[in-house]
């Protein structure tokens, strides 16, 4: 009989350290830091802000105020909800762009990970699905081969945690 854990602890397995350590380099020298995520993926995303902020990064969740995805989604177009909260923070090429997201394929992080990199700001993706176009558009990634939603945002936030505890060690 398989463990219902069982996704769970191969996803994990394939999480290499030398991904997590390149990562939360990345991280450790950023200016800033903009996190992003839809649906469960958003609430990742402001958890994982959140502890950066507390570890002294400077960290921002783009999904993390109504009033701005208000006006932005109905000025602007949910697509753009992303890229253009990055245009409004001038992000430059001393900060980093983290783009959570189970399918890889939101259009809304895909552009803002093009904009990102226009900008010459790194780019991160923590996708599961196989990676989807984000993973393929970022120019660092940790991807999940899970298809199961449940698995993949539970991984992610096992990795937001791992990350955390990588730059305590480096910073």
């Amino acid at each position: 009989m398989v463990s219902p854990l069982t996704p769970y602890l191969r996803a994990l397995r394939r999480i290499t350290i030398e991904a997590l350590e390149r990562i939360g380099g990345q991280i450790a020298r950023a200016e800033r830091v903009f996190v992003m995520g839809n649906g469960g993926s958003a609430a990742t995303a402001n958890h994982f802000a959140g502890d950066l902020q507390r570890i002294g990064v400077t960290a921002i969740s783009l999904c993390a105020n109504e009033a701005i995805i208000t006006r932005v989604g109905n000025d602007c177009g949910y697509e753009t909800l992303f890229s253009t909260q990055l245009k409004e923070h001038k992000l430059g090429s001393k900060d980093v762009v983290i783009a959570i997201s189970a399918s890889g394929a939101s259009k809304n992080m895909i552009r803002a990970v093009g904009y990102a990199e226009l900008q010459e700001a790194h780019s991160i993706a923590l996708t599961g699905f196989g990676g989807g176009v984000l993973a393929r558009v970022s120019r660092d990634r940790i991807v999940l081969s899970s298809h199961d939603y449940g698995v993949v945002e539970g991984v992610h936030s096992c990795i937001c945690h791992m990350l955390v505890d990588v730059l305590r060690e480096i910073r």
